[in-house]
Parts: C-alpha cells; structure tokens; sequence
C-alpha cells in the first residue's frame, strides 16, 4: 500500500475532515541507488563536519540556528520553537474555491 506523503486536516468554517496526501502518480522507475566508494565498494556515509574546527560533529552535539546576517546566528532550542506564534503545519484552511481552469500550469508539481 502507498504510503502518505503528508497528514493533516481541512479545515473550512466549523468543518475538519482529517486527510492524507498520496501522489497520484508513481514514478517510471523502482529502482534506488546506493553511493559506494570505488576501491572499497562499501557506502558513503555522510557526516557532519565543522568547517571551522575541521572535525566530526555527533548529531547529539548539532544545533539549530538563524542566519540573520552573513556569517552571525541566533541559536534556536525546541522550546524557542514551540514559543513561535506559527498556525498548524498539520491544518489546511480552505478559504474559497477556484476552477482548475484558473490555476496556472506553473504551480503543479507535476502535470495534472
């Protein structure tokens, strides 16, 4: 079975309907690809590297952070982040309807 792409609900005055979101069509080809290294043939892993230390950061140590200007952060913690006024990720309001013939071709992910 297909898996979701994104769950979340529609929302449009008192209604909520939950949905998922499937791509409605599959790709061409099923096969994946695997990065190996050439004299060793075993797989590339990626890993996070400081460019200013010139070492290995364990994922336990990483950080998130805000650009706000070239070269200067604002570090952000899970409960900075929580504390953001931001709507519902998981929540789709629908404020009016349209025809698809108003729609621009551009705005498709892939053709309908």
């Amino acid at each position: 079975m297909p898996r979701s792409i994104w769950r979340g609900v529609l929302s449009f005055g008192m209604v909520a309907i939950p949905v998922r979101l499937y791509l409605a069509t599959e790709s061409s080809s099923k096969v994946s690809f695997n990065l190996l290294c050439p004299e060793h043939k075993s797989r590339i892993k990626n890993k996070r590297w400081c460019a200013e230390g010139d070492h290995e950061v364990a994922w336990n140590d990483v950080v998130r952070a805000y650009e706000y200007e070239k070269g200067n952060y604002v570090e952000l913690t899970d409960e900075d982040l929580e504390k953001l006024p931001l709507r519902s990720s998981k929540a789709i309001d629908i404020s009016g309807f349209v025809e698809k013939q108003e729609i621009p071709e551009e705005l498709y992910i892939q053709s309908a």
